[in-house]
């Protein structure tokens, strides 16, 4: 969503889709607790489900940590679409309200309950994300 929120801002697109979306790496996200360990260790060893395990070091927190998605949204021209899921414990909806907040006008947000952070896993859930969205 970072990423996403500051290429938004760099080129005129005409819709940003953000679902679940932290604003800033380990700020109010489920990493926010894992950081001080990484810190500490030098390194992560994450478990991704797509990709095996993944071991990251501390640098890339700091380096993630330097981009704020919040300095970027106001400076989004196009349509954005907001999607938070009301059981998302990774990324609360909370998070993704703070982002949705500073953008302007045009916006939307949605909030699906019931849904979790890997809703493409909860069934049902992925039909209303995609009746949501138009897709």
């Amino acid at each position: 969503g970072v990423i996403s929120t500051i290429l938004a801002s760099e080129f005129n697109v005409k819709i940003l889709g953000l679902v679940s979306s932290s604003f800033q790496f380990t700020n109010g996200d489920i990493m926010q607790g894992v950081e001080p360990i990484w810190k500490k260790i030098g390194h992560y060893l994450h478990k991704s489900t797509k990709y095996g395990p993944v071991d990251l070091p501390y640098s890339f927190v700091e380096d993630a940590r330097s981009y704020n998605a919040l300095e970027y949204i106001p400076n989004v021209k196009g349509f954005k679409f907001f999607i938070a899921g009301s059981e998302d414990h990774m990324v609360p909806a909370s998070t993704s309200y703070e982002l949705y907040k500073k953008a302007q006008e045009p916006k939307e947000w949605v909030l699906i309950e019931g849904m979790e952070h890997k809703y493409k896993k909860q069934e049902g859930f992925i039909m209303q994300y995609r009746t949501k969205i138009g897709y």
